[in-house]
């Protein structure tokens, strides 16, 4: 009977210094991440890349913080304006968006300095106003999301001239507010428009030309219920959309078709129940070779290649942005929270 007992309890020893190594061990690890740090935040609003090599931190208040992508991260810059809507140009300045009286600006800013190059008008406030750029920053977008009338909800899509500080005619939608959703835009070097959505309860995915806009195509998906993400790759040929079942779908950019689904989970995988299944935050690397989104709380790295997950990144409460290295060889992942902080992840090496 002693002996049985002795066994249990050196049983019971063991497994307490097994925990006890690996909460060790996983901390260790946390603390080896680099850690970038913005006190006193209101929560992230764009997590981006700029040329030259600076990574930008967007703050729903407006507040930007500029590190170098390059250890020890160094903070190069810090300022205010906008409100955390913004994309990288390919002249290495940043665009925000702001509110100025009635009217929304999009204002494009030094970000080594803060100062203010340029501003023109994309909007009134009753619009919400969303942007985004193609994979080499070759056509900025903007998004105007009208108020719903009547049931209905018109969408417009329209490329930005920066030297001419315009836009170009838009590509309206008009959505069913009851059976039709728009959650996601990407744009191609091209001039082409991916909207995903849903459609009575179908993923929905369409294409539109900017240039002269035209519906190009408009697919349903009876076996996905919303597709939630979207990221234009960089050679034009595909395109990537994620679903509200921790599923990324690989599209036709000529045509809609699907090519492939892949799956973010591990096998036997599970949430809790405050937290669903849906992607986010989809982005393409530049090179093209890899895919960042979230399901929260963990952020991801896929090969685009084979759909394959490269990397699991944790360390985040609500993982709210991804954004890739110039060279595509690490990852930053920033906490939706005002408290949270921006993480570098490394790849390849499981750090």
């Amino acid at each position: 009977m002693a002996k049985g007992k002795n066994k249990a309890f050196l049983f019971f020893f063991l497994a307490i210094v097994g925990v006890s190594v690996l909460m060790f061990v996983q901390d260790w690890r946390q603390r080896r991440r680099p850690r970038l740090v913005a006190p006193a935040n209101k929560g992230i609003g764009s997590l981006v890349t700029l040329e030259g090599g600076r990574l930008a931190a967007v703050f729903i208040d407006g507040r930007t913080c500029v590190w170098d992508w390059s250890p020890p991260y160094a903070k190069q810059a810090e300022w205010k304006a906008g409100d955390g809507r913004a994309i990288a140009l390919a002249d290495g300045t940043l665009a925000t968006v702001g509110k100025v009286g009635d009217r929304q600006l999009l204002m494009v800013i030094d970000p080594a300095s803060g100062k203010k190059l340029n501003e023109f008008a994309v909007g009134w406030e009753d619009q919400d106003i969303f942007v985004y750029n193609s994979p080499k920053l070759a056509v900025p977008l903007v998004v105007r999301r009208n108020a719903v009338r009547d049931g209905r909800q018109e969408i417009e899509l329209a490329a930005v001239n920066l030297e001419a500080e315009l836009l170009r005619p838009p590509v309206a939608l008009t959505l069913e507010a009851d059976k039709q959703t728009l959650r996601d835009v990407a744009v191609s070097d091209a001039g082409i428009v991916y909207v995903v959505g849903a459609d009575g309860g179908q993923g929905r995915a369409a294409a539109f030309d900017l240039n002269t806009g035209q519906t190009l195509w408009d697919v349903r998906l009876a076996d996905v219920q919303e597709l939630t993400t979207v990221t234009a790759m960089p050679d034009g040929a595909t395109v990537w959309a994620g679903d509200r079942a921790a599923n990324v779908l690989e599209l036709s950019a000529a045509d809609g078709r699907r090519l492939r689904t892949a799956s973010l989970l591990m096998p036997g995988e599970t949430r809790t129940v405050t937290n669903d299944y849906s992607v986010l935050n989809l982005v393409s690397s530049r090179d093209g070779r890899r895919l960042g989104c979230t399901v929260a709380p963990t952020a991801y790295a896929v090969d685009a290649e084979t759909g394959q997950v490269l990397r699991r990144m944790g360390g985040h409460k609500v993982v709210a942005k991804v954004a890739f290295s110039p060279d595509g060889q690490k990852a930053a992942t920033a906490d939706l929270r005002a408290d949270g902080v921006i993480a570098v992840h490394a790849i390849e090496n499981k750090d």
